[in-house]
């Protein structure tokens, strides 16, 4: 994908340090990552601000990889010939280019999005082996992994990050799933990980104070994904 085509989707457009529009070269991007460790050349690095680490830190690994393309919230330390675009939020942006990269898949999808404190996995898994008993091509996304066709794949996170969630998603419509349940945890909600879905049935099961991490804020505040 043309990185010109790609960065379009960005509003307003990367600007350089200055506030000057940026030239953007025609290069042809090959991927998209968050983790200098799966740097290449042709790829495009967003660093991005985690809980314990920053992106931005990492910059400089994912140049001597071989990528030259930044989007960054802030300028990182880079040889010359590095090109850096800014932007105010590298969460929000890194979900806008990731559904433009692997061609917006979820619009093929129809999104069944499950959050609360508790009772997500059972109330998700019990929707999944409905629609798919009566003969619906489904698949799931949550804390048991990912299920869709004969694909059981296991998740770091309940909700995975916005770029491999877009990834699951171009895989699912690629092998004709309709319908997808989705376990939406609090962290993806304060983290933006399903930034830009559209959800075509949303549930709230509960809210209350022994969730994971002691959090119960980022639930009441965003409340569940909107449709």
């Amino acid at each position: 994908m043309k990185l010109s085509e790609l960065l379009s989707v960005l509003d307003p457009l990367p600007r350089q340090a200055d506030g000057t529009n940026v030239f953007l070269p025609d290069a042809e991007i090959t991927a998209i990552v968050c983790d200098s460790r799966k740097a290449v050349p042709g790829a495009l690095f967003v660093c991005v601000e985690g809980r314990t680490t920053d992106g931005h830190r990492f910059a400089a690994r994912a140049y001597e990889a071989g990528t030259r393309f930044f989007l960054a919230q802030r300028m990182p330390e880079l040889p010359a010939d590095a090109c850096v675009f800014l932007v105010a939020d590298t969460r929000t942006a890194l979900a806008d280019l990731a559904a433009a990269f692997y061609g917006y898949p979820a619009r093929n999808l129809t999104l069944i999005g499950i959050t609360g404190t508790k009772g997500k996995t059972t109330t998700a898994i019990m929707l999944y082996r409905a629609l798919c008993e009566n003969g619906i091509d489904a698949a799931y996304i949550g804390t048991n992994g990912v299920y869709f066709a004969d694909n059981r794949e296991p998740t770091v996170n309940t909700t995975p990050e916005s770029l491999e969630l877009q990834h699951y998603l171009r895989r699912m419509a690629d092998a004709g799933v309709r319908y997808l349940v989705m376990e939406v945890s609090s962290q993806a909600l304060l983290l933006d990980r399903v930034h830009g879905l559209r959800f075509a049935v949303s549930l709230f099961t509960n809210l209350s104070r022994d969730h994971i991490g002691g959090v119960e804020r980022p639930y009441g505040r965003c409340g569940p994904p909107r449709f």
